[in-house]
């Protein structure tokens, strides 16, 4: 009898089988048509009848069995319970549960269900740059410019934000929470949530924002500013500034130490 091992053997396997088990021809013989070498026919020659023909299927079946395998993968649209197929953003959190920013709003995927997430301050719902911060809550920004995070399996705003200039990124830069507003950068504690400290500047210009290797980086017009947590001293922050787009990650020509106090 033949072992079927998920996949159809090949008539040329069984009848190789079949001749084995009845001795009609020699090992040598049936490995010489795999075009096995004559060191591995001499190894095979002192092995145990059974382990001989388990070697047999591997080697004519093997190629049969792994052919065109196609990878598992589960749709995920409207016709399986996601609210919107316009999709903005989507990523993994430390859980495993999959995010997703979409024109509905912000939805949470357990690999069964569906759940999204609203709440009457939003101002508007489609959004994006859904970010996971050191306490576990899940952010997402509006394409208004407004922040709302999830806790406790529900959706707040982010109450102290003042009034945007529009959709530009936010940060998340050790323990600040960093949003560009009509008035400067806005850094929020990341525990309490309330404003920390507001550094005015003209942020009419800003065209354009990425947060990433835990610092906070702008971009308007030609110039750059790079936010980023000074490692000598706690509770500080430093703000690299550029008179144009830096080069091989070099900014100059001055900098600036912001206390958090």
């Amino acid at each position: 009898m033949v072992t079927n091992y998920g996949c159809d053997t090949p008539e040329s396997v069984k009848y190789t089988i079949r001749l084995v088990k009845g001795r009609l021809l020699t090992i040598k013989d049936i490995l010489l048509t795999t075009g096995a070498s004559e060191s591995y026919i001499y190894y095979i020659a002192h092995m145990h009848l059974r382990n001989a023909i388990v070697i047999i299927i591997l080697l004519c079946a093997g190629p049969a069995c792994t052919y065109g395998q196609d990878p598992y993968y589960i749709p995920i649209s409207t016709n399986t319970g996601l609210p919107s197929n316009t999709v903005y953003h989507i990523t993994q959190d430390s859980k495993g549960f999959i995010w997703i920013a979409h024109a509905e709003g912000l939805t949470k995927y357990d690999g069964h269900e569906f759940k999204t997430y609203t709440c009457h301050e939003q101002t508007s719902k489609p959004g994006t740059n859904i970010v996971e911060d050191k306490l576990g809550r899940i952010w997402y920004q509006n394409f208004d410019g407004y922040l709302y995070y999830v806790e406790n399996d529900s959706l707040y705003p982010l109450r102290a934000q003042n009034e945007t200039i529009g959709f530009t990124p936010f940060g998340i830069v050790d323990s600040e929470v960093v949003v560009i507003g009509k008035n400067g950068f806005d850094f929020f504690d990341i525990r309490t949530l309330k404003l920390k400290k507001r550094v005015n500047d003209s942020t009419s210009l800003y065209v354009n924002s990425v947060c990433g290797n835990n610092a906070y980086y702008v971009t308007l017009g030609e110039h750059c500013l790079r936010l980023a947590p000074v490692t000598t001293s706690k509770n500080r922050i430093c703000i690299w500034a550029t008179r144009s787009l830096p080069t091989r990650g070099v900014f100059s020509p001055w900098t600036r130490e912001i206390s958090m106090g």
